[in-house]
């Protein structure tokens, strides 16, 4: 049913039926909605309309001598809709900004807190990915013989990100000769993005006028190069509060905990839904059946973009559908405006 066809009854019944339902965790019945909530209104009337609801396939009714909870289009309408946003309190506030203040901190260190901190303050799993190195800009490229055969390449980004490459080699490069191609290759690379230093090695490997050993060196630069772009395509996930999430109602049955399990363990089933849902600015809610990896069918996720310039990254709370969005999409906006600022002082 869309929402233009609903009436303000069942609007108003829809929306006290999720909101019950977030604060206790069992099913709503009419008595307990009529009496809440002060309809005005008989609970066999409320009833009436919660059976027009379920009809709609925006309730539901898990047994039959139950009473009814929320589907995920009943969800999907309410927070599109109904819902009203809870203001963050001040304490709640002041909490997210001491837990966000970088005190020297790397940007991996702060997303860390980050996911600690969404964590702790919504009784879910926070969760921050790093951002995109692609589109980062460099500042300083260093390498070095680690053992025979072995050479270790890093790559410093303009906010702070360090990513690192042991790379084998068959040939013997020189200090000395490895000292002055670097010194050539980090006059050109402040400000270029990885693609585009890439291109300019390529284009000095092509030219056949560099000597031999600079050649060697170029190559060994742009298979390291290579392989961060690759690794960057996972991102990395950091996790926070995941005892918050187990002791939720929901996943006292491990079937539909093992998802959650599962993208702790293995970040990549996290970033591959993420990937699929796509990205946007702003706050994007995904409500159960929307995620596209099924065994988080059970599962909602908040999510908010966060970055500086082209460099972007995302936050945001994964728990059951049953989670209290109303609270929980503030949080998330506000922290990752938090974040965006902080990077841009970097």
């Amino acid at each position: 049913m869309r929402y233009i066809d609903l009436t303000d009854r069942q609007k108003e019944v829809l929306r006290a039926v999720v909101l019950h339902h977030i604060h206790t965790a069992e099913p709503v019945s009419s008595r307990s909605i009529a009496r809440r909530f002060r309809m005005g209104v008989s609970p066999a009337t409320v009833r009436n309309v919660m059976v027009d609801l379920e009809e709609s396939e925006l309730l539901e009714q898990p047994h039959t001598s139950a009473g009814r909870v929320p589907t995920d289009s009943g969800y999907r309408l309410f927070v599109d809709r109904l819902m009203e946003r809870e203001a963050l309190t001040r304490e709640e506030i002041v909490f997210l900004r001491t837990e966000i203040g970088n005190e020297q901190q790397t940007v991996e260190g702060i997303l860390e807190k980050i996911s600690r901190a969404l964590g702790r303050a919504s009784r879910q799993l926070g969760m921050a990915t790093s951002l995109r190195i692609r589109e980062e800009t460099l500042t300083r490229i260093e390498a070095g013989s680690v053992s025979d055969g072995r050479l270790l390449v890093s790559f410093t980004f303009s906010l702070g990100a360090v990513r690192t490459v042991l790379m084998r080699t068959d040939a013997e490069e020189s200090r000395e000769t490895l000292s002055e191609a670097l010194n050539w290759v980090n006059r050109k690379v402040s400000g270029l993005r990885l693609a585009e230093l890439s291109r300019v090695l390529e284009g000095e490997i092509r030219s056949d006028v560099l000597p031999e050993d600079w050649q060697t060196v170029f190559r060994l630069l742009l298979s390291a190069v290579e392989s961060v772009i690759k690794s960057d395509e996972s991102e990395r996930v950091h996790f926070g509060g995941a005892a918050n999430i187990m002791s939720q109602p929901e996943f006292s049955d491990p079937e539909r905990l093992r998802p959650i399990v599962a993208i702790m363990e293995r970040k990549d089933l996290l970033i591959r839904n993420l990937s699929r849902v796509g990205e946007q600015e702003g706050i994007r809610v995904i409500i159960g059946s929307e995620n596209i990896w099924r065994p988080m069918r059970h599962c909602s996720m908040v999510l908010a973009t966060y970055g500086s310039g082209s460099a972007r990254g995302r936050i945001g709370v994964i728990g059951p559908t049953r989670m209290p969005y109303p609270k929980l999409v503030p949080l998330v906006e506000r922290t990752a405006e938090m974040m965006s600022r902080l990077l841009e002082t970097l």
